[in-house]
């Protein structure tokens, strides 16, 4: 038999286990052989009972229920809600986590509690929850939340046997069984009532006792049962007939105690029966013996106590054995227990040794009923051994402040402490040993204050202290030498306090000291170099981690003066330090811990700014560009005391705030605490190691942690969410049937404020639970409630919303789909659909009678307003006659009734905002230059006009005038545009003209004066010629902006000059030559122009150059304008 470490014990348990070490004392050990250690160590072996597995470091979270604190917890159930029920001797009570609802007996009510002592607590497989009490069995109806009772009835056969129920259990068959004390088995009938099955003492077939203390139902649908008094009891699905085990005093291999308490059978179908102060026993069902298991007060892993009141298998294949002594972590394998007793100067032990029932919930939580109240624990966490120096024991460290950890090629890990000096751990048999100082003895060391540990290649150990320098244990020889600090000597440690050990991948020693800076072992004669800030440039003395590159570089972290790179092939230093200005810089300068992981990242863990990656490529570049993670980015600390790596490529960083397991690819941080089973929150820097299988040790000021990462499991399970209350204006509200059945609301116009009351039932850790709602319809989204439980609305208007809540367990894992209300707001009577009608209706009739009224009022001012309308009508048409007349006599010529030069001035810029655009397409190349518009801007004058005037008078002229327009009428184009420029001046605006056209135009309209007899008046004809002028805007299409439309206007009048010039009837026209270069050339044209002409830069046509068949050539067009 072996014994197991109880992290958690009483007194009487750890003096148990001390006076069983059979160890050596203290005195005999200071005459052994080997001198490096001194006193506490124990040289010989220690007992087999000794040996054990690390300890689970289980701390129990105590749950507070009504009317419990000196009450049993008889019955622990959760249902298919997820919502805890406890039976007690108290009443039965129903937790959510977070609030308990209490059900009691009550003798005026015949619908409460048939009796405050509840025995036990059952939910069928159709969810019906049955309570067996001193008093009868009850079914509680969720809806109304009372219970039916089912009660033994001395004249009725068919009513329950007992009324003390103690025991109740549903088969495959869906056959509910009650266990009572004093009526045998019940099995009720699906017309509620019960057919009973009790002892006969004629019948050895029968049950052997009508005490029934458990019930269970093998894989095999054997039915077994357990009574007080008879022993075990195997039958089948019917009961007809029982095999009975009994305790057989002569026979070890029966039963061990007929009075039968608890049942269990394990995932590997063996059977588990527990007695009443006989201890455990295991059926080999083969040969229908027992294997007894019985607590022996001096084999501390030996069953906890003999009385075994309930037995459960974990879902991690984990017995645990409820005794009257305690709690029993059963280990199958090896047949031992390690027991969780009370301790009543520990918080978080057991709450009393007497256990009363076991439970595991569907968040993998450990429900723990006890005689003095309730406890919890979290199956996950137990994963986190515990190691501590508690009692003085030799079965645990020597030291609770723990600096360092090294492990030796026998699978041993050496524990630096530096209250308690060294240990060593043997992973094999779970044994510690102690090595303690040896004072004024100049073969061992003098300082129990040990801060660093290393084992080299060739499997000695080296021991940094905090005053007594170094020293190596040679484990072949069981020498052990020192190194301390000369100052006479240069070539001697450098300094006394010792914080790092490191050997290279070359075999070289290096040691770290507290304020000596850095040091180089020459092993061949055990000197050493130093290497400080008095002779080189490293940047402080304060030497806190030592690792070794890829490419065997040293990295050197330093507490003050940041990372230093050693080259030990030129002794040469280059440092990284924080710069304030740069956030790609480190961290801090004060760095503790030095890390590089399987992609060679480096990770630098600093005392006061978190943690920094510093990627390969940029390091190899001797690029200073680290990513720091501090608290922001969920480290639950920035002091970071540890950096590990596991299998997976997770970072396990120990921090003043607990370990965190860190993703260095997602980024993410999970972190863990000492309500997790860490040995506190707060680590010693340099205290983590790695062994070589892969389990983690991380030490602090509290002892120390042992753990497999793999098996730190988080919680997986999305905890159900379900409603808790419903309430209006802050009352709770009954809504008619079971709160967590409610999945539609209805409300009222009254109803203006509610509040939706929730919970999620994780029982991990409830108030690290977090919560989302949102009530579609209403809010945009979600809303982030953090631990608050309650959502309240206020004036929520007629229509439908769906309430909907998320929550998360203490691990973050979300139920998404989580709890979906629907809530259906009902209008107040005036905004339902038949008061809308109404209003409808009414506001038609309204609309129609004074639709009518305003209706006649219409007509007759209707008829006003068409009289009124004819008349404004004809006085409009006459105004606009008027301003017709008044615009056409400001825009025409008086006297022969052409336009005059203001209609022109309005006119002509629409006709040059056409020719302009039109030459921008050309230059575009958009349009063709050969279909390029001109106009023509051609002057007239008749000649003789002034002898005319003075020799007949004006009137004679005035009359002339008049028909020379009406021959522009005859002669000229519709399109044209004929203005009376002044006197017997005419211009002539002529669009889409070219040379050619105007030449025939000009020669028609002198051939119509020279032929035209012009009436004066008195039957007297007079012949008249004329002058004509014309030029063309553009005058070169190359440069068209050259003249203004003004100054072609002038140019055409000096064609017409030079017509009188030549003699008069006749015309001339002025184009631009090819080539038009002349400087000055308008003022060219009026002064110079035969030079012009001559220079080909002014062509000149006029009527002398043409034909007479010319003019007859052009066929005539009616002009239009004026």
């Amino acid at each position: 038999m072996t014994i197991a470490f109880k992290p958690i014990a009483t007194k009487e348990a750890r003096e148990r286990t001390t006076r069983h070490t059979g160890g050596t004392s203290v005195v005999a050990f200071t005459a052994c052989k080997r001198a490096f250690f001194a006193s506490l160590i124990v040289c010989a072996l220690l007992p087999a009972e000794l040996l054990a597995v690390g300890p689970r470091n289980i701390r129990f979270r105590h749950v507070s229920l009504p009317e419990t604190s000196h009450g049993a917890i008889h019955a622990i159930v959760q249902d298919h809600h997820g919502l805890m029920w406890f039976g007690t001797r108290n009443g039965l009570h129903r937790y959510d986590g977070y609030e308990t609802t209490s059900f009691v007996h009550d003798p005026s009510d015949p619908t409460s509690l048939s009796s405050s002592t509840v025995r036990a607590v059952y939910e069928d497989s159709e969810h019906r929850l049955w309570v067996g009490t001193d008093s009868g069995l009850d079914r509680f109806d969720p809806r109304t939340e009372s219970f039916s009772h089912f009660t033994h009835d001395p004249s009725n056969p068919k009513s329950l046997s007992h009324n003390s129920v103690r025991i109740l259990y549903e088969d495959s068959s869906k056959t509910l069984w009650v266990g009572t004390n004093g009526g045998g088995l019940n099995r009720l009938m699906a017309d509620g009532t019960f057919e009973r099955i009790i002892h006969n003492p004629a019948n050895p077939k029968s049950l052997s006792s009508d005490r029934i203390r458990a019930i269970v139902e093998g894989r095999d649908g054997t039915l077994w049962i357990g009574t007080d008094g008879g022993g075990l009891e195997r039958t089948d699905s019917e009961g007809r007939r029982f095999d009975h085990y009994r305790h057989e005093p002569e026979d070890a291999t029966s039963l061990s105690s007929n009075r039968v308490q608890s049942l269990y059978e394990d995932d590997k179908g063996v059977l588990y029966v527990g007695t009443h102060e006989s201890g455990l026993n295991r059926l080999d069902r083969a040969s229908g013996t027992f294997a007894r298991f019985r607590h022996d007060p001096d084999v501390p892993e030996s069953l906890t106590d003999d009385s075994v009141v309930a037995i459960r298998q974990d879902s991690r294949g984990t017995l645990w054995i409820a005794t009257d002594g305690g709690l029993c972590e059963w280990q199958r394998h090896e047949d031992r227990c390690r027991s969780y007793l009370h301790d009543a100067s520990d918080s978080v032990s057991l709450s009393d040794n007497r256990v009363t029932a076991l439970m595991e919930d569907r968040g993998s939580v450990l429900w723990v009923g006890t005689a003095r109240g309730l406890d919890s624990w979290n199956l996950a966490a137990g994963s986190f051994a515990l190691y501590r120096h508690d009692t003085g024991g030799p079965n645990e460290p020597s030291g609770n402040i723990v600096f360092s950890f090294a492990e030796d090629k026998d699978d041993g890990i050496w524990i630096a402490t530096y209250d308690g000096g060294l240990s060593r751990l043997d992973r094999r048999t779970e044994l510690f040993t102690h090595h303690r100082a040896a004072r004024g003895n100049p073969s061992g060391h003098a300082d129990d204050r040990i801060t660093s540990l290393l084992v080299d290649s060739e499997s000695s150990l080296w021991v940094g202290t905090f005053q007594d320098g170094l020293g190596r244990y040679d484990p072949k020889t069981g020498s052990f030498e020192r190194y301390r600090h000369d100052p006479n000597d240069e070539n001697t440690l450098s300094w006394n306090g010792v914080t790092r050990i490191f050997e290279d991948s070359r075999g070289d020693l290096w040691v770290g000291t507290h304020r000596g800076g850095l040091n180089k072992l020459q092993r061949k004669d055990g000197t050493f170099i130093r290497y400080t800030t008095e002779n080189t440039n490293l940047s402080d003395n304060r030497i806190s981690a030592i690792i070794e590159g890829e490419d065997g570089v040293l990295w050197i972290a330093t507490d003050g003066g940041g990372l230093n790179r050693f080259d030990p092939t030129d002794a040469s230093f280059s440092h990284f330090r924080h710069d304030s200005k740069d956030p790609t810089s480190l961290a801090s300068d004060n760095v503790r811990v030095l890390y590089r992981d399987r992609k060679s990242r480096l990770w630098i863990g600093t005392r006061d700014g978190g943690l920094n990656r510093w990627d390969a490529h940029t390091r190899r570049a001797h690029r200073g560009e680290f990513r720091r993670y501090t608290t922001k980015d969920g480290l639950p600390s920035s002091v970071i005391n540890g950096i590990l790596e596991d299998e997976t490529g997770l970072l396990w960083i120990s921090t003043n705030r607990g370990i965190s397991k860190f993703d260095p690819e997602r980024e993410t941080f999970k972190n863990y605490g000492e309500a997790d089973g860490l040995q506190g929150d707060e680590f010693q820097h340099g205290a983590a190691y790695r062994a070589r299988d892969g389990e983690m040790f991380f030490g602090g000021p509290h002892g120390f942690n042992r753990f497999w990462p793999d098996e730190i499991k988080d919680n997986q399970q999305a905890p159900p969410v379900v409603l808790r209350a419903f309430l209006k204006f802050n009352e709770s509200v009954d809504l008619g049937q079971p709160i967590t059945e409610v999945r539609e609301i209805e409300l009222t116009h009254k109803d203006y404020v509610v509040a939706f009351e929730f919970a999620a039932l994780d029982y991990t850790d409830p108030e690290k639970n977090r919560y989302m709602y949102q009530l579609e319809g209403f809010d945009e989204d979600w809303i982030e409630a953090g631990d608050l439980r309650r959502a309240t609305y206020t004036n929520l208007e007629p229509r439908e919303y769906t309430f909907r809540v998320k929550a998360a367990n203490s691990d973050g894992v979300w139920n998404d789909a989580g709890l979906a209300i629907q809530v259906n707001v009902i209008p107040p009577p005036w905004r339902t659909w038949w008061a809308y009608m109404i209003y409808g209706l009414s506001t038609v009739a309204l609309v129609y009678a004074y639709t009518r009224v305003q209706a006649r009022k219409l007509e007759r001012k209707a008829e006003y307003n068409r009289e009124l309308e004819l008349q404004v009508a004809a006085r409009t048409e006459e105004l606009a006659d008027r301003n017709r007349e008044l615009e056409e006599a400001s825009l025409t010529d008086s006297l022969t009734g052409s336009w005059n030069r203001r209609y022109l001035l309005q006119q002509i810029p629409t006709e040059i905002a056409e020719i302009d655009r039109q030459l921008k397409l050309e230059q575009d190349g958009e349009e063709d230059p050969a279909k390029g518009q001109s106009l023509l801007f051609l002057m007239f004058d008749l000649d003789g006009f002034k002898e005319l005037n003075d020799s007949h008078g004006h009137a004679a002229g005035d009359r002339v005038l008049v028909q020379v327009r009406k021959m522009f009428l005859d002669v000229c184009r519709q399109s044209d545009i004929i203005v009376r420029w002044g006197g017997d001046e005419f211009l002539l605006v002529g669009k889409n003209a070219d040379p050619v056209s105007a030449e025939n135009l000009a020669e028609r309209i002198r051939a119509a004066i020279e032929g035209m007899p012009f009436d004066i008046g008195l039957a007297q004809k007079v012949h008249l010629s004329c002058s004509i002028g014309f030029a063309f805007y553009p005058f070169d299409r190359q440069t068209p902006k050259m003249f203004s439309w003004e100054q072609i206007v002038g140019i055409a009048d000096r064609a017409l000059y030079v017509t009188k010039q030549s003699g008069k009837n006749g015309w001339a026209g002025l184009l631009a030559a090819e080539t038009l270069e002349s400087p000055r050339l308008l003022e060219r044209i009026h002064d110079e122009l035969e030079e012009l002409v001559a220079e080909g830069v002014i062509a000149l046509r006029d009527s002398r150059q043409r034909r007479p068949t010319l003019v007859q050539s052009l066929p005539k067009t009616k002009a239009g304008g004026k």
